[in-house]
């Protein structure tokens, strides 16, 4: 059969572009195998390459003559400003020459130069596609380029950074580096790729051979060289005809990616690389390659494309173990351990990660070199990875699509096994043989997927054993921790608290009352945790949806303020990291680290965009113009460089103080920049031209200079002394010194609100506001938080909502709102009757004994909606489990249906025979339930239909079980299933007044007229002739003689809230029937102690609960102009703005239209 076109083509254009001519005999004889006709027409191709002007003039494969493509320049010559020492390289079209630059600098590079007759117009295309990536990448593992031109000749070249090293395998085998060193080392690598990429290039030529390591200092430095073969994603590398001919194989067979051998139209993307540093990352953690390098040699050229596209390299644990006893013990050696610790090592996880790096299809594979990095990072500080062995079924999915060809012929051929009996036979036994080799797979997988379960079961045991302790302790670690807050042993408690911060079992135990104490230590807001080391330096984003922490831990992490849910991590930097800012076009995030550099990321993604290189020193302060187009950044050698955002150019060095720079800052305008620095003094430069305007030294016997803020929109400059607690302010625009005024704090920074009419300093343990005089204290507030503010400025949420501060490794975050941890929210001139939590955990709906019905806001208490809703008073009230319709019964026997986000009544449902006491949703949402005290109603919530109705007389409370049974409360408590039976749960002798259930309808809690509240475990319970005796019934030792008149429960049924007639509030554990809190709401609220009646309402996600008092005033002794409210909506600790389920206008019209 003769030679396809397209394969002669191939074979031919790999040839002259990827090997050197002494390399063609051997590619060609595996290239072509056995097919001597495909071997003449490749060759008769290269001679006539050769008559064209290249590199030989003979007619078979051999060696070049002399006389044409012998090299003409020697050591000693001179090509522009270079003087060539020694050939130190040569490629398939290219020679690299050690040589000397004596002017502008001396130094010695390397210089590279096309070989005579290789200067056709695709060879020069792709050295000068090389010149141009390494001109556009500037990333210290990365090998620069310096200069380029042409010859007297005509043969371009250019000049590269002369770079000294062994191969990445070879000098971790020589020096014996272990598999953590080897790990670190590799890391350096994937990071230098991963810039490249950000450059938009691809290498495609991955291998120990082009990534060089060389000594600094003793310190082992990774170095990437040869982008000969590299590709631009956004951008031509020339501007001469440069493309990868389709059936055109780029890079080195054994490090290539399957979809570089496949030769298809399907474009080789950043992934690529990522494969090819899977074998880099194989090779050097086992010595050898996924690909068995005889067996490779001993292939021909489409067999070898085939392994790479189909063979499915072992495990790099496995493979260790496969080598014979001479080689396992010459590979543990170098890694500085013996086979089967390096074993050991190996399985697990790093095992995962390699083979997620050499995955085929590259949708499975890590998506960017980052990635890979980031996984063996959290490999390195034992945290979990994101990679996982695949799925048994996606591995037998893979075998059926890899030999789907095999297994399609099997399918014809079976069609022939009436006819063919001895086909039939043949087809069995390859079937059998099939199935057995399935099965030792199968087994294979089985067997370590039990030992993964066992090793993960003997793990939950031991936590469930942590568990089982900890919910008897934990109960008791709340009392404690509440003792000692009042004690004011803050540090102490904190460390109470911690225990059950952590990301294990214990952490599932934590409650509502957890939460309340934890921001009891954080009053106004919360505490932000997951850095290991103090955090440095804070940043908002423009529009205030996120915020940014830098840490020593190296790393940065984006916060969301409104939850405090940690975002993402930002890995990169291998130092401290100092300093964090926003640009103001918020689509950038600046970083300072005492590695030196400063980092561009996007902080939508957590992608690293660019790292600069400028600074001598440890980078420190740095802030962005308001424009955004310039960022300014400082050093520990009092550097300051201005950077062209855009083009990431340095645009200006002013060398602003002698020593570190602490703090930057622009004002409002973009005139003006500000500098504090370990000088003690204050500097003050105009930015067209950028100019040194004033010096501001500091006042005699004050210390350390600490921070700089501009007041918005003026420029008054602000700037704060640690040691002295003095503040100083300066007219910028005269250089005047217009006040100072002292705290008596330990000041660490500045921060300005928005409007400039607040200035906030963090200090030891308080963050103090004042007006932007200092004249006036504003307000004062100690934030016990067990240990100093760290940050070395605070800053405001660019809406005022919030501020935040370093707190050691936490970011103190805090409302802006003035609002206590128990405040009240709203008080009126009637009673409560009821009220309900949205579930949007904004607002909280109020009823009232004149028919109204108000929406309160739960962070400012405004009256969002005010309206009539029935005549006379509004009886009960609750949410949709889904939030999007409120219903209300009334005293007028109506049942009306609301919309929640509208305010709109939509409907009345049904006018019942008599008040209605109460009413409530099933767990699913599916069902409506109401009493009038007369009978029981049910309607369905999909078309609000009535379904059934239980003739039961005096029920005034109602709930639902997870079971779908109904609680009713009626001078005794009964638990009633749809289909009609009736279960007794509690017979009182004296009436039930209250009752909860928690939102999933596992547990409900309820009180009688004495002095003991009662729990009751839906989810286990079981009806008996002696209910107390159930297990699932549990009985409170309250220890008060108040009756009890409240209860409410968390929508998790961890945590119940019983108030007494006194106003005494407790909080009860439900998994043990302990007491863990008491507040006094008399304290709290400053009203009477004795209370008619309460409403308790936890708000959905349990952050906060809403108090609804009608105070009883008979016994207290009035003065004529004290208030007397006769109802009080009362917040404990601060809710959480959650995501609204809002809905379109359009299903107004789904239940009928508008009353």
């Amino acid at each position: 059969m003769a030679a396809a076109p397209s394969q002669i083509k191939q074979i031919f254009l790999t040839a002259i572009e990827q090997y050197s001519p002494d390399q063609w005999p051997i590619f060609i004889e595996q290239a072509c195998a056995d097919d001597p006709d495909l071997r003449q027409r490749v060759e008769v191709l290269l001679k006539a390459h050769v008559a064209d002007g290249s590199q030989f003039d003979q007619p078979a494969i051999s060696p070049p003559p002399t006389s044409v493509a012998t090299v003409t320049e020697h050591a000693g010559e001179t090509i522009g400003p270079y003087k060539l020492l020694e050939q130190i390289g040569e490629g398939g079209m290219g020679v690299v020459y050690m040589a000397e630059q004596i002017e502008p600098v001396r130094r010695r590079v390397a210089l590279k130069i096309i070989k005579p007759g290789m200067d056709t117009k695709q060879v020069i295309a792709r050295f000068e596609a090389e010149r141009q990536a390494l001109a556009l990448m500037n990333h210290p593992h990365i090998c620069k380029v310096f200069d380029g031109g042409t010859t007297e000749s005509g043969r371009p070249y250019f000049v590269m950074e002369l770079v000294r090293g062994m191969p990445i395998t070879e000098f971790c085998d020589h020096q014996k580096l272990g598999t953590r060193d080897r790990l670190r080392l590799f890391l350096q690598v994937c990071q230098s790729v991963q810039h490249a990429h950000q450059k938009g290039i691809i290498h495609r030529d991955l291998k120990p051979t082009n990534v060089l390591v060389t000594l600094h200092d003793g310190v082992p430095v990774p170095r990437i060289i040869d982008f000969g073969v590299a590709k631009a994603l956004h951008q031509p590398l020339t501007d001469k005809t440069l493309f990868t001919n389709f059936a055109h194989m780029i890079g080195s067979p054994l490090y290539m990616s399957p979809e570089q051998s496949e030769l298809s139209g399907l474009d080789v993307d950043t992934r690529s690389d990522v494969y090819s540093l899977g074998v880099l990352l194989f090779e050097l953690l086992t010595g050898n390659l996924p690909f068995d390098r005889e067996k490779v040699k001993r292939s021909g050229y489409e067999e070898v494309l085939r392994m790479i596209r189909e063979q499915e390299p072992p495990r790099p644990s496995v493979l260790v173990t496969t080598l014979h006893a001479e080689a396992q013990s010459t590979v543990s050696v170098k890694r500085n351990c013996d086979a089967r610790t390096l074993h050991q090592t190996l399985k697990g996880e790093l095992d995962w990660i390699v083979m997620k790096a050499l995955e085929k299809n590259r949708t499975r594979r890590y998506e960017s070199a980052s990635a890979l990095a980031a996984d063996i990072e959290h490999h390195l500080a034992d945290e979990p990875v994101n990679a996982c062995p695949p799925s048994l079924v996606y591995q037998l999915n893979k075998l059926l699509r890899r030999h789907r060809v095999a297994l399609t012929t099997t399918a014809i051929v079976a069609l022939t096994l009436i006819i063919a009996t001895t086909v039939s036979t043949l087809m069995a036994i390859h079937a059998m043989n099939a199935s057995q080799l399935a099965e030792e797979s199968l087994d294979e997988l089985e067997q370590a997927a039990a030992t993964t379960n066992m090793a993960l079961q003997e793990k939950d045991a031991a936590w469930q054993k942590v568990a089982t302790l900890g919910q008897s302790w934990y109960p008791v670690m709340i009392s404690k921790v509440d003792r000692l807050i009042r004690e004011q042993k803050y540090s102490e408690a904190q460390s109470h608290l911690d225990i059950f911060n952590q990301d294990n079992e214990l952490s599932s135990l934590r409650g509502f009352e957890w939460s309340y104490l934890e921001r009891h230590l954080a009053p106004n807001g919360q505490l932000l945790r997951g850095h290991t080391e103090n955090v440095y330096s804070v940043s908002f984003s423009p529009d205030s949806r996120m915020l940014a922490s830098a840490s020593a831990d190296y790393t940065v992490r984006l916060w969301e303020p409104s939850t405090g849910k940690l975002l993402r991590v930002l890995r990169g930097h291998s130092n401290d990291v100092n300093g964090v800012a926003f640009s103001p076009t918020n689509d950038l995030l600046a970083t300072t680290s005492d590695d030196q550099t400063v980092r561009l990321w996007d902080p939508n993604t957590g992608v690293e965009i660019v790292e600069l290189q400028g600074h001598q020193d440890m980078t420190t302060g740095l802030a962005f113009t308001p424009d955004g187009k310039l960022l300014v950044t400082g050093d520990a050698q009092g550097m300051l460089i201005f950077w062209d955002v855009s083009t990431t150019e340095i645009v200006r060095r002013v060398q602003a103080h002698p020593g570190r720079i602490h703090y930057v800052c622009f004002n409002s305008a973009g005139t003006k920049v500000a500098t504090s620095g370990e000088d003690h003094v204050v500097r003050v430069w105009n930015m067209d031209p950028i100019d040194h305007l004033f010096s501001f030294d500091a006042p005699k016997g004050t210390l350390q200079l600490q921070s700089v803020a501009y007041q918005p929109g003026t420029d008054r400059l602000f700037a704060c002394y640690r040691d002295g607690g003095m503040i100083r302010v300066w007219d910028t625009n005269s250089g005047e010194l217009r006040s100072e005024f002292k705290t008596e704090h330990y000041l660490l920074g500045l921060g300005f609100s928005p409007d400039g009419e607040k200035l906030m300093t963090p200090a030891h343990r308080q963050v103090t506001v004042f007006n932007s005089n200092g004249e006036i204290f504003l307000q004062e507030a100690d934030y016990p938080l067990g240990g100093n503010l760290t940050s070395w400025h605070a800053t405001y949420s660019p809406d005022g909502r919030l501020l935040a501060a370093g707190a050691r490794h936490d970011i103190l975050l805090i409302r802006n709102d003035e609002t206590p941890l128990h405040h009240l929210l709203c008080q009126f001139d009637s009673p409560i009757t009821c009220l309900s939590a949205a579930p949007d955990g904004q607002s909280v709906a109020v009823g009232g004994p004149d028919g109204s019905l108000r929406w309160l806001d739960l962070f400012d208490g405004r009256d969002v909606f005010h309206q009539g809703a029935h005549d006379g008073a509004v009886t009960s009230a609750r949410y949709s489990v889904d939030g999007r319709w409120l219903v209300t019964g009334g005293h007028d026997h109506q049942l009306k249906l609301w919309d929640a986000n509208y305010r709109q009544l939509l409907k009345t449902i049904e006018t019942l025979s008599a008040p209605i006491r109460d009413v409530a949703f099933s767990v699913d949402g599916n069902r409506l339930a109401a009493s009038d005290g007369r009978k029981v109603q049910f309607w369905k919530t999909s078309d609000w239909t009535r379904i059934d109705t239980w003739p039961i007389e005096e029920v005034a409370h109602l709930g639902f079980s997870n079971k779908g049974s109904v609680i009713m409360a009626h001078g005794r408590m009964t638990l009633r299933s749809s289909k009609g039976l009736a279960l007794p749960i509690y017979g009182p002798h004296n009436e039930l007044v209250s009752m909860a259930v928690s939102a999933d309808g596992t547990m409900a809690g309820f009180v009688e007229h004495t002095w003991n509240p009662l729990l009751l475990d839906l989810a286990n319970y079981e009806p008996s002739e002696h209910p107390l005796e159930n297990n699932t019934i549990q009985r409170l030792d309250r220890q008060r003689n108040h009756l009890l008149i409240a209860v409410g429960m968390t929508h998790d049924g961890r945590t119940m809230a019983t108030v007494d007639s006194r106003g005494h509030l407790a909080l009860w554990n439900t998994e043990t029937g302990t007491k863990l809190l008491l507040r006094s709401l008399s304290e709290l609220t400053r009203l009477p102690d004795l209370f008619l009646s309460v409403h308790l309402e936890f708000t959905p996600d349990d952050s906060a609960l809403i108090v609804g008092l009608n105070p009883d005033w008979s016994e207290r002794q009035l003065t004529t102009d004290e208030e007397r409210p006769q109802g009080v909506v009362f917040v404990i600790s601060h809710p959480t703005r959650l995501k609204s389920n809002s809905h379109y206008p359009g299903q107004l019209a789904e239940v009928g239209n508008q009353e």
